[in-house]
């Protein structure tokens, strides 16, 4: 998959998502590495809790599948931030990083990371604005 393979979200929300000078079709979200993360941390759990072998499916290797998922989940807000190119990224890590833990926190970093100002916004409004 290249950058230019993207997930249809939707008009609504590519509105919002879409960067300026951009169409709104499939350009709104490039999700492809943030699939490609999601899914190496799913079929790790999956692989885990259906395999046959008994030596594989020991405690120690399903804590780890199982961290290793609830890792990716956690810091979800954050992978999508960074794969829109979110302007406030640092701030947003940090508190996903602190408040992630809350489910009001943890939202309230989705949102952000869905809706918040890209780098390619904030240059843009910077040419409008002079």
């Amino acid at each position: 998959m290249n950058d230019d393979d993207t997930t249809n979200i939707g008009p609504a929300v590519a509105a919002v998502a879409a960067p300026p000078g951009r169409t709104t079709g499939n350009h709104a979200m490039n999700t492809s590495k943030l699939n490609a993360a999601a899914l190496i941390a799913l079929a790790a759990a999956y692989a885990v809790a259906y395999s046959q072998n008994p030596d594989v499916t020991n405690g120690y290797t399903m804590l780890f599948a199982i961290l290793a998922a609830a890792l990716v989940l956690y810091f979800l807000p954050v992978l999508m931030g960074r794969q829109r190119d979110v302007s406030t990224i640092q701030g947003l890590a940090l508190v996903n990083l602190l408040l992630g833990w809350t489910v009001v926190g943890w939202l309230a970093c989705l949102i952000w990371a869905a809706v918040g100002a890209t780098r390619a916004q904030d240059a843009f409004y910077r040419k409008q604005v002079g």
